[in-house]
């Protein structure tokens, strides 16, 4: 099926690893021009030269940490004036943040921003251009877990905070032509959760057996799916919605 984004043009940040770097492929695999945004400047150019390599698309880098205030701005900013425009946006970056009520105020303010302010000065630096146009598509990612919260994480309450936003940003733009959703994930095979949350790879496979009706984690390809779907032509009625890739983890209804 054509998806009818051939030519458009993508930001995705945290796009080097993991679940940003299989969204990177999907929207490549369809011929949307990429611009790529995470830490590291080596491992950016070496995707970016891997991209153009592979599907005969543009794709440019800006190195930028979105932990700091203003850097995903800038970034957003470098990727309008190198592309001349942003027609999709894919906001990835973040990072699991486990704390408890004893953690300092400086930590909270470092989660959100990493995991929720970052992504509303994306939005809001690419979203003019966006309904000047027509036409857009912005896609934020989550995890699961604030749906029914097991564990307390500064992450998970700050990236709630862009669930809503989501929300209310689709209602607002919602007869512009742009739409605004969120995929929330839950266990996927990635750096961040095999090497750094669950290095064992027999503890991986009971968490799944126990937790998972689908019995595996996901794959960064199998979210690229949903968030594809989401960036497609097609899509253009579904907005202010929230799409769960967990492999039925969720026990919720809503």
């Amino acid at each position: 099926m054509d998806l009818g984004i051939a030519g458009r043009r993508a930001l995705v940040s945290g796009a080097t690893q993991g679940i940003g770097r299989g969204v990177v492929d999907a929207l490549a695999g369809e011929g949307v021009d990429l611009f790529l945004i995470a830490r590291g400047s080596e491992l950016l150019a070496r995707t970016a030269e891997e991209i153009e390599a592979r599907y005969d698309v543009r794709c440019r880098w800006h190195s930028a940490d979105f932990g700091v205030p203003g850097q995903p701005a800038a970034a957003a900013e470098a990727a309008i004036a190198g592309f001349g425009g942003i027609d999709i946006v894919v906001n990835n970056a973040g990072r699991s943040m486990p704390a408890s009520l004893e953690s300092t105020t400086e930590e909270w303010h470092a989660s959100s921003q990493l995991n929720f302010l970052s992504h509303v000065e994306v939005t809001r630096t690419v979203l003019p251009g966006m309904r000047e146009r027509g036409w857009g598509r912005i896609i934020n990612v989550t995890g699961a877990a604030y749906r029914a919260p097991q564990q307390f994480n500064m992450g998970t309450i700050a990236k709630y905070g862009l669930v809503n936003v989501a929300k209310m940003t689709a209602r607002e733009v919602a007869r512009t032509g742009v739409t605004v959703n969120t995929v929330t994930v839950g266990l996927i095979e990635s750096h961040q959760i095999n090497e750094s949350q669950f290095p064992d790879e027999r503890q991986r496979r009971a968490i799944a057996d126990e937790f998972i009706p689908a019995g595996r984690f996901g794959t960064p390809a199998e979210v690229a799916a949903a968030a594809l779907f989401l960036a497609s032509e097609q899509a253009g009625y579904v907005t202010g919605s929230t799409v769960t890739v967990d492999g039925g983890a969720d026990p919720t209804l809503l």
